[in-house]
C-alpha cells in the first residue's frame, strides 16, 4: 500500500452481502484501537476475484500464532500454564473486551482459534466485526456482551485444564481449577461461566473493578517491558551515530585523487589529519608490533569525535616522521568540512 505496511486480507469467497448497509458496521470497527485487539481497517464487497466476494482488512501482526496451536495443539503430557501468565492473558481480554463494549460492540468471536499471541505474552482479539456485517444482530448487543465474558470464562478454563475436552466434562475440568489454582484465579473462571443472562452478571467495566489489582500487576510489568525496550533502542540510537561518523570516516579516508580533482587531496589539509587519526584508532599497535583490537579505545575516541571533545590527542605517521596534536574538536571540524568538499563534488 502507500503507507508501505502490511496488512492481512481476509476474503469471503462467493459470498453475496444481503443487506448493503450492514457493511457499514465495519466503519465503526475501524474506530475500535486497543493494544489487545486486530485492528480492522475497512471492509468491501468486490467481484475482482471473479466472484461475489466480502474483504476485511487487518493489521497484519507477523509470526503470531493463536492460543490453540500454541498451547493446546501438543498439549499432552504438558504441564499446566503458570497462574501468572493466565492472569496475563486475562487481563488483556479484559482490557480488549472492555475497548470494545464502550463503543457498543461486542466481539462474538473470544475463542482460543481466534485469539492471537505475539511474542512472549501478548494476546490480541481477531477476526472481529465480520460476524456484524454477515450476521448483523444490534437489537441483542446486551446478550453478546454477556457472551463474550461467558465466552471468556471458556477460554480461561480450557487453558488452565490444557485441553479442548475441558469444556465436554465441565465439572471435572472445575474441580481441577479449583484444586490447582488460587481461590482468586477459580472463583473468576466461576463468575464468568456462570448465566450470562442472569441479571447480576458482570459487565466488562464491573469486571475491570474486580480484577484492578490484577491490571496494576500487568501495568508494572508492562512498564518494566517498556523501560527494557527503551534502553535498547538508546543502545542502538548509539550505534546508529558511530555508524554515521565511520561512513563519513570511510567515505574520506584515502580517497583517490582524481574524485576531487585534486591528485594530493587525501594526503594533505584535514583529509590527511583524518587518516592518522584513522590510524590512531583502528591501527594501533603495541611495543612488539602487535595489532591492537581494543573496541573500548575505538568506542571511546569515536564518541569524543562525536562530541567534539577539547581533548587533544597525538597522531603519528607510519614512517613517525610527523607528529600531530589535534583536539577531537578540530578533527570533528575536518570532518564536516572533509564530507561538505565531498557532497559538493558529488553535485
Amino acid at each position: 500500500n502507500a503507507e508501505y505496511m502490511g496488512y492481512c486480507l481476509r476474503r469471503l469467497a462467493g459470498y453475496r452481502l444481503v443487506d448493503e448497509a450492514a457493511i457499514r458496521a465495519a466503519d465503526q470497527w475501524a474506530r475500535v484501537r486497543h493494544t489487545n485487539v486486530v485492528a480492522l481497517r475497512e471492509a468491501w464487497t468486490t467481484k475482482d476475484f471473479g466472484d461475489s466476494s466480502l474483504c476485511f482488512v487487518y493489521d497484519l501482526h507477523p509470526c503470531a500464532e493463536t492460543l490453540e496451536q500454541r498451547f493446546l495443539r501438543h498439549s499432552r503430557g504438558a504441564q499446566p500454564l503458570h497462574e501468572s501468565l493466565l492472569w496475563s492473558y486475562a487481563v488483556q481480554l479484559v482490557c480488549a473486551l472492555r475497548a470494545i463494549h464502550k463503543e457498543r460492540l461486542a466481539a462474538r468471536v473470544v475463542d482460543v482459534s481466534k485469539i492471537l499471541v505475539c511474542g512472549r505474552r501478548r494476546v490480541r482479539l481477531s477476526g472481529l466485526g465480520v460476524l456484524d456485517v454477515t450476521e448483523p444482530d444490534p437489537a441483542h448487543l446486551a446478550q453478546h456482551q454477556a457472551e463474550d465474558l461467558h465466552s471468556l470464562g471458556k477460554v480461561l478454563l480450557t487453558l488452565a485444564c490444557l485441553s479442548e475436552d475441558a469444556l465436554v466434562d465441565m465439572s471435572a475440568s472445575l474441580e481441577f481449577v479449583a484444586s490447582r489454582f488460587s481461590p482468586d484465579f477459580n472463583n473468576l473462571v466461576l463468575l464468568l461461566l456462570s448465566r450470562p443472562r442472569n441479571p447480576s452478571y458482570p459487565s466488562v467495566f464491573d469486571l475491570t473493578t474486580m480484577l484492578a489489582s490484577r491490571i496494576a500487576t500487568e501495568l508494572d510489568a508492562a512498564q518494566g517491558a517498556a523501560d527494557y525496550l527503551e534502553g535498547e533502542l538508546s543502545k542502538e540510537l548509539e550505534n546508529g551515530r558511530l555508524f554515521r561518523l565511520v561512513t563519513k570516516l570511510g567515505f574520506i579516508n584515502e580517497r583517490p585523487g582524481a574524485d576531487m580533482g585534486d591528485a594530493h587531496w587525501s594526503e594533505s589539509g584535514d583529509p590527511y589529519l583524518l587518516k592518522l587519526f584513522r590510524d590512531y584508532v583502528f591501527h594501533a599497535v603495541d611495543a612488539t608490533g602487535a595489532p591492537v583490537l581494543d573496541v573500548g579505545h575505538v568506542v571511546e575516541a569515536l564518541n569524543k569525535l562525536d562530541v567534539a571533545s577539547e581533548e587533544t590527542v597525538m597522531l603519528m605517521s607510519r614512517d613517525e616522521e610527523a607528529v600531530l596534536l589535534a583536539s577531537y574538536a578540530e578533527l570533528n571540524r575536518a570532518v564536516e568540512s572533509s564530507f561538505q568538499a565531498l557532497m559538493q563534488q558529488a553535485k
